[in-house]
C-alpha cells in the first residue's frame, strides 16, 4: 500500500511514531517497574531489539524531584495538570487546584476519605483524568476497585 494513500498528511521521508500502549507508566517509575516485572521487560526488549536508535546520553530518571513545598510554589491558576504522586497527601482539601484542572495524579498517597474525592469532582468540571491507585481509599471503598 502506498503510504501517501494511507496517510495523506505524512510527507515522504518524514518520521512516523508508533505508540505501543502495552505499558503506561510514570517516567520516574519506569526503571523500577522494568526491574521488578520480568514479563514486561521481556516484551519491551522484544520491541526495542530492532531499534537502531542510540540511548540517551544520561539517565533522565535521575532528575531530583522537588519537595511538596517546592512543587506547590511552581503552580499557578493556569495549571491544568497536577502530579501529587508520593507526597504523603492525606487530604484533598488543602490542594490548590485550578477550576480548569484537566489531570490530577495522586498515586501512592494516604487518601482515605471517598467523600473528599467526590467533593473534588464537583470543583473541577474539566477534569479528564484522575489517578488514585496506591491510596487506602482504593482498598477500603468498593467504588474505587
Amino acid at each position: 500500500m502506498d503510504l501517501q494513500c494511507a496517510c495523506p498528511t505524512l510527507k515522504r521521508h518524514e518520521d512516523a511514531f508508533l505508540v505501543d500502549h502495552l505499558w503506561t507508566f510514570k517516567q520516574r517509575d519506569a526503571d523500577r517497574t522494568l526491574r521488578t516485572n520480568e514479563q514486561l521487560l521481556e516484551r519491551m526488549l522484544g520491541i526495542i531489539k530492532h531499534s537502531d536508535k542510540l540511548d540517551l546520553p544520561s539517565n533522565p530518571y535521575e532528575k531530583k524531584r522537588p519537595t511538596l513545598q517546592e512543587y506547590l510554589a511552581t503552580l499557578t491558576e493556569d495549571t491544568l495538570e497536577y502530579d501529587f504522586d508520593e507526597y504523603g497527601v492525606s487530604s484533598l482539601q488543602a490542594l490548590p487546584l485550578s477550576p480548569h484542572t484537566q489531570t490530577l495524579s495522586l498515586f501512592n498517597n494516604n487518601i482515605e476519605n471517598p467523600g473528599e474525592i467526590t467533593t473534588l469532582l464537583d470543583t473541577v468540571p474539566h477534569l479528564k483524568a484522575l489517578w488514585v491507585q496506591g491510596n487506602p481509599v482504593v482498598d477500603n471503598c468498593v467504588n474505587f476497585n
